[in-house]
């Protein structure tokens, strides 16, 4: 059960004819789907009766380098990541398993499943207690609570940035910013500064809720506007009429 890695680069073809169940596991995987293949990873090298002859720029991904291999593509995750116990632990190479903690302990190995919130955490559970994970899961209410706060100024600002008399240009540079933060914070919560982050995410919070705020406002005082000026026209032309009316009589 071969995949399209082939295609990626000739050395990957090599690979797959050792390396089976890597490529099935790796089969329908984020960075396959992303025509992501072996010598992207781990670079490429020379097998001699069936042994690796471990040629400079072959990474063969051991759990020192894990982070580091990973951190060619994801080199922002990377230098959050780089701050941390776990960082720090694996670099050691410890062989108690809990403490061997890198990126492939929540993101797989060659599966690499796109990154699922519940799944991280039970993952988180093998080594932590329930109670270590609560800094964690209040940044995610919180970060979920920015998610839709975006969503919904977004939709306000597509619903009224073709309507006349209504300006939307600072809420959208509110709504960029805002998209922009929510993209730094998901690369930011891999440093598992808990507390930075649910300030930092507050403060996203406040700005998409104020802007939206803002808009709200504005729409509702001019609906007012054009409900008095209708209400100043219709007064306008009854008047008008009632001396039309008048003259007429007369």
């Amino acid at each position: 059960m071969f995949w399209t890695l082939q295609a990626q680069e000739p050395e990957d073809a090599a690979c797959l004819r050792c390396h089976e169940d890597q490529a099935t596991a790796a089969v329908g995987s984020v960075h396959a789907n992303a025509d992501v293949g072996c010598v992207a990873c781990h670079g490429a090298d020379d097998v001699v009766n069936g042994r690796h002859r471990y040629l400079p720029g072959f990474r063969p991904s051991r759990l020192r380098a894990v982070a580091q291999d990973c951190g060619r593509c994801h080199e922002a995750v990377f230098q959050s990541f780089q701050g941390t116990p776990h960082f720090a632990s694996a670099a050691r190479n410890p062989s108690e398993l809990r403490l061997r903690s890198t990126c492939s302990a929540c993101h797989g190995h060659h599966d690499t499943p796109k990154a699922n919130r519940n799944a991280i955490q039970a993952t988180c559970l093998g080594c932590h207690e329930a109670s270590d994970l609560r800094p964690a899961q209040a940044v995610f209410v919180k970060l979920d609570l920015l998610d839709e706060s975006l969503r919904r100024l977004g939709a306000r600002v597509h619903a009224l940035e073709r309507r006349p008399g209504i300006s939307v240009r600072a809420s959208k540079e509110v709504l960029a910013a805002g998209e922009d933060h929510r993209r730094e914070l998901r690369i930011a919560q891999h440093g598992l500064e808990w507390d930075a982050l649910s300030a930092r995410t507050d403060e996203a919070f406040g700005k998409s809720e104020q802007a939206y705020n803002s808009l709200d406002r504005r729409e509702r005082a001019f609906a007012a506007r054009r409900a008095l000026g209708l209400a100043a026209f219709l007064l306008l032309l009854g008047t008008c009429a009632v001396l039309i009316h008048l003259r007429v009589r007369s």
